[in-house]
């Protein structure tokens, strides 16, 4: 006997529908399997992904003209020339990942909600909205930023970077399309990613500490009595959260360790450029007016680490409470006087011998509570590492750039 979740019921919506919509548009579509691509008539659905594979294409073939071009020249130092690449290959590489695992996205996602609506502990359509709204309004937020305080020769400055000095710019409209378009392009798939991992730590903890009540509400009645139908529903149920659980982590483990990576990495420079302000010249000023977008990305990367982390450890420490309901099953099982089968013991024996599930990225490192400060005190440690060995070269340095 066991819990379907590769299927859910025909009538109930998809509640994950506009994050799929969204993400659609920015090339990655997980609304339907494979077998059911013909279902789509419109040519607009089979086209559109593979115009946006070839913005993506030139998003990242265009990075690299800009390293070897100019800053691969420059006296700049490593730091400043990381900051500004390190995003644009994470994010071409989230999307790359997103493409070639779509089918097993899709079915994570239809498996945590037909678990969640099984144990009747589904996500919410508020929580659902505003994963939503975030996806959206971080790029946007991203982009009010890089032009809130610019002057129009700090546009002028950014734009000609960008566009390599091929095109004369002479306003600030150029540098607001070409932000708007790095902002998106930068920060869509990677608030994605970490929404979508969020709200399936968020459903996948619900549908465990549902697991754990329910067997709670087992160990209250083993004494008196031994429902066979109810024990084998309850080890099937457990073999599929396990399994989701898996599907989970051979997904998006390697995803969000690039997000995590890059949310580190944005932090760091949040806390490098506190000291290298001090070092830039009024010829430099702008650099001044455009680090808001620099304040505002490490604010972002804190808080999306601290949500990724905590959500995670969430999962880790339901995954450990069933753990002790389980044991305690185990032990009434085996001194009650009911008519307890050796295999459903057995069943029960290997499910509870097998280690506690922590979710993790990429093996790289486990998500546990103990992690944040690790973390933060790693991210501090090589900050200040970095600014002894730089603040003599950024004293002197005229072009000290934060793109991102």
């Amino acid at each position: 006997m066991r819990v379907n979740t590769s299927t859910s019921s025909n009538s109930a919506k998809d509640p994950f529908l506009i994050i799929k919509k969204i993400v659609f548009l920015f090339g990655v579509d997980i609304r339907t399997n494979t077998r059911r691509l013909n279902v789509w008539n419109s040519k607009f659905y089979s086209l559109y992904p593979k115009c946006l594979a070839l913005l993506w294409i030139f998003f990242i073939l265009h990075s690299i003209t800009m390293f070897l071009w100019s800053d691969i020249w420059s006296r700049e130092s490593i730091t400043g020339k990381t900051s500004r690449k390190i995003n644009d290959i994470i994010a071409f590489s989230i999307w790359a990942i997103l493409i070639a695992r779509r089918k097993n996205l899709y079915r994570l996602l239809k498996d945590v909600h037909t678990l969640g609506v099984d144990s009747n502990v589904q996500l919410t359509p508020q929580i659902l909205n505003i994963g939503a709204v975030t996806i959206l309004a971080v790029p946007l937020i991203a982009w009010m930023f890089k032009i809130l305080l610019l002057k129009i020769s700090d546009c002028e400055l950014l734009a000609n970077y960008f566009l390599l000095k091929v095109f004369i710019v002479e306003n600030c409209t150029t540098w607001y399309i070409i932000a708007l378009f790095l902002s998106f392009l930068l920060y869509t798939l990677r608030t994605f990613v970490a929404v979508t991992y969020i709200l399936i730590c968020i459903a996948l903890r619900r549908v465990l500490m549902s697991q754990t009540t329910a067997e709670s509400e087992m160990v209250k009645n083993l004494s008196a009595r031994f429902d066979s139908l109810s024990f084998q529903y309850h080890l099937a149920k457990s073999e599929s959260v396990i399994e989701v659980l898996r599907l989970f982590e051979k997904t998006l483990s390697f995803p969000i360790f690039l997000t995590e990576i890059s949310d580190l990495f944005e932090m760091f420079l949040g806390f490098t450029w506190l000291d290298s302000r001090k070092y830039i010249s009024d010829e430099n000023s702008w650099l001044t007016r455009y680090a808001i977008s620099t304040c505002f990305s490490s604010v972002r990367a804190s808080l999306f680490f601290l949500c990724i982390s905590l959500a995670a450890s969430s999962v880790h420490d339901a995954s450990k409470k069933c753990k002790e309901v389980q044991e305690t099953i185990l032990k009434g099982a085996l001194i009650s006087k009911s008519m307890v089968s050796n295999r459903n013991i057995l069943q029960l024996l290997i499910m509870h011998q097998s280690p506690t599930f922590k979710l993790s990225a990429f093996g790289f490192f486990y998500f546990t509570k103990g992690l944040i400060l690790t973390a933060v005190g790693s991210v501090l440690t090589y900050s200040l590492l970095i600014i002894q060995i730089d603040s003599s070269s950024i004293a002197k340095h005229s072009q000290y750039t934060y793109f991102e």
